[in-house]
């Protein structure tokens, strides 16, 4: 690309080519982190800090709901809204990223 800076070869060539890779690393780091639920538990002291998962067992401890399965579909769907929301927005560069060869 003759005239373009470093930069410019860089957003216009190197990041739509790495975009499926990168949305895709993303996302996988986004599940982890939201799911870290062991680490969470240990480390977090205070309410305002407690991860989603944390929250919901807390939650769900609280009012004693241990047979009561409606409480925990209801915050385990709470808790999955976000995340569908995420891959819902960048579903096209996920599935270009695992599916997208042609031939």
């Amino acid at each position: 690309m003759d005239g373009c800076s470093r930069f410019t070869v860089l957003w216009h060539v190197m990041l739509p080519l790495s975009r499926p890779g990168l949305v895709s690393a993303t996302i996988f780091t986004v599940l982890l982190s939201w799911n870290e639920f062991i680490w969470a538990s240990v480390i977090t002291t205070g309410e305002s800090v407690r991860t989603a998962s944390v929250g919901l067992q807390q939650f769900v401890g609280q009012f004693q709901a241990n047979q009561n399965l409606a409480l925990w579909m209801a915050g385990s769907l709470c808790m999955s809204i976000p995340l569908i929301i995420l891959f819902l927005a960048v579903q096209r560069w996920f599935t270009t990223a695992y599916g997208g060869s042609v031939s």
